[in-house]
């Protein structure tokens, strides 16, 4: 499907220029150098400040990790109620063409957009 390559050329463009690779070499470069210092000076202090620098990693991963092994039923829970609550707002939009031609066009802008700014943000 020729159509498709195109659309996966498009979007692998698109996160290129919205900086995604960078972003996860960059965090992998601050890991490993964090590591390194703390186990080079085995002052754990350095752990500390890369969890204040990077507070969305701590809130990504390690939250939910520690509420799931807490609370193993709430992961259960919360997934179905996601699952259901997403196919049932999908039926419900994606029934109108023009609604869901919105939706994708919405979605597409904000991408482009977030793109520009990239790129002006690495000029």
């Amino acid at each position: 499907w020729p159509e498709m390559d195109e659309a996966v050329a498009t979007f692998r463009e698109v996160f290129a220029d919205l900086g995604v690779r960078d972003f996860f070499d960059e965090l992998d470069r601050d890991v490993r150098s964090t590591y390194d210092r703390v186990k080079a000076t085995k002052n754990y202090d350095a752990f500390w400040a890369l969890a204040k620098r990077r507070r969305g990693l701590v809130l990504g991963a390690v939250v939910p990790g520690v509420l799931i092994f807490r609370f193993p039923w709430l992961a259960l829970a919360s997934y179905r109620f996601l699952v259901a609550g997403a196919l049932m707002m999908s039926q419900v939009l994606m029934k109108n063409p023009k609604l869901a031609q919105m939706i994708y066009a919405i979605f597409w802008n904000a991408l482009k957009k977030r793109a520009k700014q990239a790129r002006k943000k690495k000029n």
